[in-house]
């Protein structure tokens, strides 16, 4: 005697109840949008959500400001995915550079002050 693929060994009718389960699980798991593609397919759709620059009409960076920064080695734009952080004391996020960046979620960053600031004024010094 041959066993094959499709031989049923033991209680069959167990294992076609079984597999009929996982199979209705999986269908309303992708009805509900519950598969993992999907949930992945989400946080891509909302980081690509356009978002706006700021101008700035006397040609400083203020703090507020919301920016794209530019590599210019890799030449490509600073991103970064906000919905899967890194597992430290701190918070804290994976980030490269891409060259077909747009004002998006992902690639628009806004200018923080440090609590500690020695400036009075709105402006960012450095050097």
């Amino acid at each position: 005697m041959k066993y094959s693929h499709k031989t049923r060994i033991g209680n069959w009718s167990e294992e076609w109840e079984l597999e009929e389960t996982k199979l209705k699980d999986f269908l309303k798991s992708k009805d509900g949008k519950n598969l993992q593609s999907a949930k992945l397919q989400s946080k891509l759709d909302q980081s690509l959500i356009r978002a706006s620059l700021t101008y700035s009409k006397d040609g400083y960076l203020h703090f507020g400001d919301r920016i794209m920064c530019l590599n210019k080695k890799t030449n490509g734009y600073l991103v970064t995915d906000v919905y899967d952080p890194i597992a430290t004391n701190d918070e804290a996020y994976n980030v490269s550079t891409s060259q077909k960046a747009f004002p998006c979620a992902r690639s628009v960053f806004i200018v923080k002050k440090y609590e500690q600031d020695l400036y009075n004024d709105n402006l960012v010094h450095y050097g």
